[in-house]
């Protein structure tokens, strides 16, 4: 089976929502998380490649109630890219592996 680079690339419904809905569970994993304090934490998030850091904060927040605060402190958007990239290819592979087995 010959299969050209434009047509597998080719964007589709599955393959761009399959690759959104990857992308964006990938910048929930925790790669690596470095306390900064006691109550602070840098964590680093993406697959395969560190795309985001964000800033954890747990402490109080009212009277009594303490609370957990977690704010984007830096986008890398070159490895933002590549993950986007990577993803795309990912699922490209799957929608079309899924449609050979298929047939």
């Amino acid at each position: 089976m010959k299969v050209k680079l434009i047509e597998f690339l080719q964007p589709s419904l599955p393959v761009v929502f399959l690759a959104t809905v990857l992308f964006l569970l990938s910048l929930i994993v925790f790669v690596t998380s470095e306390g900064t304090s006691k109550v602070s934490w840098d964590q680093y998030r993406g697959a395969p490649l560190i795309a985001l850091q964000t800033l954890q904060y747990t402490g109080p927040c009212g009277d009594v109630v303490p609370c957990t605060r977690v704010i984007i402190g830096e986008i890398y958007p070159v490895t933002l890219l590549i993950d986007l990239m990577f993803w795309y290819v990912f699922s490209a592979v799957g929608v079309w592996s899924y449609k050979a087995i298929r047939k």
